[in-house]
């Protein structure tokens, strides 16, 4: 791998971590901890798809993995909320 494409990839981690970081820090200050600390689980739908992105083997068990936290994140926050 070129260097040019070792700083794209460098580069879109670091866009993706400062919007995850942003993102958490708004959901902290706009809602209690009960629906802020749970939501934060909708980032592993974005884990997943940079996974395949960058070439990792997502298989079947990865993406029932995704649907079942995010079943039960939605669940968390409609209870809360």
């Amino acid at each position: 791998m070129d260097d040019t494409a070792d700083n794209g990839n460098y580069l879109c981690r670091r866009v993706v971590e400062c919007v995850a970081f942003c993102g958490v820090g708004v959901i902290q200050r706009r809602y209690p901890l009960g629906i802020a600390y749970v939501s934060s689980a909708f980032l592993f739908p974005c884990i997943v798809a940079l996974s395949a992105y960058y070439g990792v083997p997502v298989t079947w068990r990865n993406i029932a993995g995704v649907v079942l936290v995010m079943i039960g994140v939605i669940a968390l926050v409609r209870d809360v909320g």
